[in-house]
């Protein structure tokens, strides 16, 4: 290693501090002491008792935590020292470090831009031929921004941009062999979504209802139909029966005037 990287190289030189203290020799007595303790019943005529021997025991408890943080800030002295020490020295590390970062992040900006420009370019070309309510619609639909990542290939999204322009090319081309009485309203489903599936739904929705309709009208002028024939049969029943009405008054004889008899 050079002079000059050894000069950066971050050495510690650490002796790690012994502590000993009379750990088995408390917890052999403590052991001992406890089990009075935990094994005593007090009454309500021991009850002081109960709470001295309770005081007792809280302030043992807090001997032994006490030493213990005092122990613990003890062996961390050093540490702090270091802590402060490591913290001025990335601070002095951060300074390049911003300005550098600052001046990647604007030529990454500046590189996603032109890519971003060259990939709308492109889908303005290939969607050249849609419809220009479709063609934005379809570049908001499936631009995809990680196309902008260095890692990105160029062929990748052209690919999916040739492949997407066939699509909602043939899309259309369904439609327009729609009935005209529906491929406005096609159209107006399909622009709102660019799936095809939805626009032929409401397509096939429309017929039904128009076939019901027609259905409807037929059976309306079937029935038309039909109380006209039963009308014309019942008038020409009527005329028929006044007519042989009339005739059965004609055949009558007429009756002549009684002659006096001859003497």
């Amino acid at each position: 290693m050079d002079e000059k990287n050894m000069a950066l190289e971050v050495r510690v030189e650490q002796s790690p501090g012994v502590i000993s203290w009379n750990f088995e020799q408390l917890k052999t007595a403590l052991a001992e002491k406890m089990t009075t303790y935990e094994t005593m019943v007090y009454t309500e005529e021991s009850v002081k008792s109960a709470k001295n021997d309770l005081a007792d025991l809280r302030k043992l408890r807090k001997t032994v935590e006490d030493r213990r943080k005092e122990i613990k800030n003890v062996c961390l002295e050093p540490y702090a020292i270091i802590e402060k020490q490591a913290k001025e020295l990335v601070a002095l590390i951060d300074k390049p470090i911003g300005k550098i970062n600052e001046q990647v992040q604007e030529y990454e900006e500046d590189r996603k831009a032109k890519v971003k420009a060259e990939i709308v370019s492109y889908m303005n070309e290939k969607f050249s031929n849609l419809p220009e309510g479709i063609a934005k619609k379809l570049q908001f639909k499936i631009y995809d921004s990680r196309w902008e990542n260095a890692t990105a290939t160029k062929k990748s999204w052209q690919e999916k941009i040739e492949e997407e322009a066939k699509r909602t090319e043939g899309d259309l081309g369904i439609l327009n062999d729609v009935e005209d009485e529906f491929k406005d309203k096609a159209m107006e489903i399909y622009g709102s979504n660019l799936i095809l599936s939805d626009a032929l739904s409401k397509v096939n929705e429309l017929r039904k209802q128009k076939e019901e309709i027609l259905a409807a009208e037929q059976k309306r002028l079937e029935e038309e139909a039909r109380k006209k024939v039963e009308e014309e049969a019942r008038r020409k029943a009527e005329e028929e029966a006044k007519n042989a009405e009339t005739n059965v008054a004609d055949e009558e004889p007429v009756k002549e005037d009684a002659k006096p008899e001859t003497p």
